[in-house]
């Protein structure tokens, strides 16, 4: 029983999951979520919470809390395994530290560990290829000027303009093609995408509350003490969630298993760049 959790924050990929979890699905009984006040959760609910007050990292645990206990009883399960992607990472290992009794496995696909610090690291990276290249870099230099003196998410988001070009991934899913072409394609899936797509500030305004929460967390300070196996895996090429902060976060803290599993040519999203890769690492470490 795996139970995803989606990253964005408010950035659901229901439509895509098949591309991995299609391939899970004769050993395990997969859940997708929309998350509160994302994606069809949000156009089901918009009525009583058009402005998403209620969408709060708090109120995202005990949502999670309750779908967990949802789905333990209805198939009959002790424990869960736990698969969370970027900020579902972040929301995923707080819920495993805090209720490890309810958890068999835990998942991080891409663990966040510090937000502004992986994007520091990006930036230096970029910033070295962009001179071995012979790029103008002052643009790029002054972005991150202002995004050190201002640690906001539209500052975060104008450096990773410039920072981006210079992480392209070897292999990049057409997430867009993935979703259209999808057999679980609805509706209010492609409502949603079109807000983040063509209307950033409304997406924006309706998260502000998870995106301040994801801009102040730092994983070292959440606790380092896990009850359960704990597996990371991250695309090698994944410059959103650097590889080396994981891998410290990963000496830090203690687990029954823990490891770390990369994916060749991979960026942030492994599992729908390169899903049959994913899922042979994620049969192994469930073995």
């Amino acid at each position: 029983m795996i139970v995803y959790l989606h990253g964005g924050p408010a950035a659901p990929d229901t439509m895509v999951m098949y591309t991995f979890a299609d391939q899970l699905m004769d050993s395990f009984t997969f859940v997708g979520w929309d998350q509160r006040g994302a994606g069809r959760t949000y156009y089901r609910n918009r009525a009583s919470d058009p402005n998403n007050r209620t969408a709060t990292f708090a109120s995202a645990l005990s949502d999670l809390d309750e779908l967990v206990d949802y789905v333990r009883e209805r198939f009959g399960k002790e424990k869960i395994i736990l698969m969370g992607h970027s900020y579902g990472t972040i929301l995923g290992s707080q819920y495993v530290l805090a209720h490890p009794e309810k958890v068999a496995d835990y998942i991080a696909v891409g663990q966040v560990v510090s937000t502004p610090d992986g994007d520091l690291l990006s930036y230096q990276d970029a910033l070295e290829k962009a001179r071995l290249a012979g790029d103008d870099t002052r643009d790029m230099e002054e972005a991150c000027e202002t995004f050190i003196a201002d640690r906001t998410l539209w500052n975060m988001l104008q450096l990773r303009q410039y920072v981006s070009p210079y992480h392209r991934a070897a292999k990049e899913a057409n997430t867009l093609w993935q979703g259209i072409s999808s057999p679980y394609f609805g509706i209010d899936d492609f409502r949603w995408f079109l807000m983040q797509a063509f209307d950033v500030d409304a997406y924006l305004s309706l998260n502000q509350q998870l995106f301040d929460a994801i801009m102040t967390y730092r994983a070292m300070d959440k606790g380092l003490s896990y009850e359960v196996p704990v597996y990371f895996i991250s695309g090698a090429e994944d410059w959103i969630c650097p590889v080396e902060l994981i891998e410290t976060y990963m000496e830090r803290i203690s687990a029954p298993e823990k490891s770390l599993s990369l994916i060749p040519e991979s960026g942030h999203a492994p599992q729908t760049d390169s899903p049959e890769d994913f899922v042979q690492v994620v049969r192994e470490v469930l073995k």
